[in-house]
């Protein structure tokens, strides 16, 4: 598809029980190619909202993708960090 579509991303990270750690919010993101997009445009650097590194462990984070302020995608997955 060559068409571009600029969206709008939330991505946003629990613990198990349900405590939010971080949420990361790109705005206007652009495809990097013809097919796939980066997110988060700088990455995530395992951190809570004070800077704190987050233990090894599993997590949930939420992934919500607006596009023409409609919403496109909106799931929970769970994720490991290992370091």
């Amino acid at each position: 598809c060559s068409k571009e579509y600029i969206l709008n991303i939330l991505i946003e990270i629990f613990t198990l029980d349900g405590k939010k750690i971080n949420s990361l919010n790109n705005y206007k993101i652009l495809p990097n190619n013809t097919s796939f997009y980066k997110i988060p445009l700088n990455g995530w650097d395992g951190r809570d909202f004070n800077g704190n590194k987050i233990p090894n462990g599993t997590y949930i984070y939420s992934l919500k993708i607006e596009h023409n302020n409609q919403i496109i995608h909106n799931k929970y997955y769970k994720l490991s960090k290992i370091e």
